[in-house]
């Protein structure tokens, strides 16, 4: 699983945190509501024939502002962790650790807006669409013509964030299905902090 792919992962995770946007809902209005997020994931990749490139599966949770664990269990390793002030990679499998600040890791990606540092809104045109299979449905159109995504759909159950398909400039499709999903539970917040294991190689902030 590389590392761009990570961070799509978690772009779509707090994407999926608006519970009822599908349902005509003020979109930022439903991201102030959002206090966290807990699930499974499973994410594939799909290259622009349909054919699947990578597939992971694991565990995720988010918290408002700036604060996430999302841990990729198989096929390898790895976890991305924000305190809200500074983001770890820990790759098992190279024994590295990378450490950057969360602004500069985010830079103007959904994440940074959908953490609570700008609007959904003022970046991405919103569009509701058709109900399908039960799964109320909606499109994020960015508004940059230099975006990395040409539009993310979102789907959601009862207003529960169920799915989301990321189309990128290359035609690949990043597919993100949320399992058992808890909307505003309480998470602790040792969650959120992480410490490199002995024996690792820390690059960023510092380290190597």
């Amino acid at each position: 699983m590389t590392l761009r792919r990570a961070w799509i992962a978690v772009q779509a995770a707090w994407l999926l945190s608006v519970s009822g946007a599908a349902a005509g809902l003020d979109l930022d209005q439903q991201l102030g509501a959002i206090k966290s997020l807990r699930g499974d994931f499973v994410q594939e990749v799909r290259d622009s024939r349909g054919a699947l490139k990578e597939r992971a599966e694991g565990r995720f949770a988010l918290a408002r502002p700036g604060r996430f664990d999302w841990h990729y269990q198989t096929p390898a390793e790895q976890r991305l962790v924000s305190d809200g002030t500074t983001v770890w990679l820990y790759d098992v499998d190279l024994e590295q650790v990378t450490r950057r600040q969360l602004g500069e890791a985010l830079g103007a990606t959904p994440l940074a807006l959908l953490a609570g540092t700008g609007k959904v809104s003022a970046t991405h045109r919103v569009e509701p669409l058709p109900t399908q299979a039960g799964l109320d449905w909606v499109r994020l159109v960015p508004l940059a013509p230099d975006a990395e995504f040409t539009e993310v759909l979102m789907a959601f159950r009862d207003q529960v964030p169920a799915v989301m398909q990321l189309h990128d400039r290359l035609g690949q499709k990043t597919v993100i299905t949320l399992l058992r999903v808890e909307l505003n539970a309480r998470i602790p917040e040792n969650t959120f902090q992480f410490v490199p294991p002995a024996g690792v190689d820390v690059i960023g902030l510092g380290g190597a």
